[in-house]
């Protein structure tokens, strides 16, 4: 009688082997996070200047084209802000009302960006500021700022000679 001879073949990992790629996908995963948070932070907060921004040349654009006075407030102490057009009875504004169309949107700061206070027309005797932009393509002199709370970087916006400009802040 023959003997028959048979072979296993291994297929597979063990469990050690398992174990040490882990590991090391564990120690990789850990160096590399907070890489990319530090960098998301960052690209947060330009984000939210460059959405401020984009609100603020909305205005002065509608604001010629409808030939009507249209504001942009900024209420740092709700971290947020908002478009706002002149209601004209008798050739005056009389009352400003939110604008709700689906280009601008009440916007709300993520926890991780601050509006800082701005030099800028103030409401009565809130902490509520707007920036004013009338049909001739004018606008108030206004200084706006938002922080990122993680990395500490601001980005300032000015409309200074009724231009909008923005940039990030230089750390000195």
């Amino acid at each position: 009688m023959q003997r028959s001879s048979k072979t296993y073949s291994r297929s597979g990992f063990t469990l050690l082997e398992l174990m040490v790629v882990m590991t090391l996908l564990a120690v990789l995963a850990a160096g590399v996070t907070p890489v990319f948070r530090g960098a998301l932070s960052g690209v947060r907060a330009e984000d939210e200047a460059r959405d401020l921004v984009a609100m603020l040349e909305y205005a002065q654009a509608r604001a010629i084209t409808d030939a009507v006075e249209y504001r942009v407030y900024v209420a740092p102490t709700l971290n947020s802000y908002w478009l706002e057009r002149a209601e004209i009875r008798g050739g005056r504004a009389v009352n400003f009302t939110v604008v709700t169309d689906q280009v601008v949107k009440r916007t709300v700061l993520p926890p991780t960006a601050q509006l800082a206070e701005p030099r800028a027309r103030r409401e009565g005797k809130q902490l509520l500021y707007y920036v004013a932009f009338y049909p001739n393509g004018m606008c108030d002199e206004a200084l706006l700022g938002i922080s990122d709370l993680d990395d500490e970087s601001t980005f300032l916006i000015s409309t200074e000679g009724s231009q909008i400009r923005w940039g990030e802040e230089d750390a000195a």
